[in-house]
């Protein structure tokens, strides 16, 4: 990869950036997706057998 071909520099790459309250709840969101989905897709799978 050249330099040219990476957008973000090092020392933006290095940077502490927090979480805001919108991010860590859109985080807290995909994951609580996630588990449903694998709760439903785990359900159907049992009923299957």
């Amino acid at each position: 990869m050249t330099e040219d071909s990476d957008s973000i520099s090092e020392e933006e790459r290095s940077l502490f950036r927090p979480f805001t309250r919108e991010s860590l709840a859109a985080i807290e969101r995909r994951i609580a997706d996630a588990e449903a989905k694998q709760r439903e897709l785990e359900k159907k799978r049992a009923e299957g057998e």
